[in-house]
């Protein structure tokens, strides 16, 4: 799990950030610390971690370049590529329907704008703090 967190702070995203996603999607008054507890719950889970190692490389060999023409022209162009969403969602079902709305809300909250690092590509990580903070929202439950 250690180095799951790593990945996401070398892309600015802190349990913090996490957590304020989870309490804005609860609108409630539980302290940070209780939404950091249960992302971590969340982060512990095989199939959360193998997405996020997947999408956050994909993202960095992206930005770097490193991938086959064919795939960076793809995965730049949002119209043509949605296999991040694919992915996050088949995930994301193992936590039901409440999980997968909450993802939608997510998807569209400013909150995720501002927390994510415009500087970098972020194909894959957008859908994966979805998945991060919709799953948490769940299991506070």
């Amino acid at each position: 799990m250690k180095y799951v967190i790593e990945l996401l702070n070398d892309r600015s995203i802190t349990l913090e950030k996490l957590a304020y996603l989870v309490k804005e999607l609860r609108n409630d008054d539980e302290n940070i610390n209780f939404y950091i507890d249960s992302i971590l719950n969340i982060l512990s889970i095989k199939s959360i971690q193998d997405l996020i190692i997947l999408g956050v490389i994909i993202d960095v060999y992206t930005e770097n370049k490193l991938l086959p023409k064919e795939l960076l022209t793809l995965l730049n162009n949002d119209s043509l590529f949605e296999l991040d969403k694919l992915i996050s969602l088949s995930v994301l079902n193992e936590f039901g329907a409440e999980a997968i709305i909450n993802y939608s809300i997510i998807s569209k909250s400013n909150t995720l704008k501002e927390i994510l690092d415009n500087k970098n590509i972020n194909k894959f990580l957008d859908d994966i703090i979805c998945v991060i903070a919709s799953a948490a929202s769940i299991d506070l439950v």
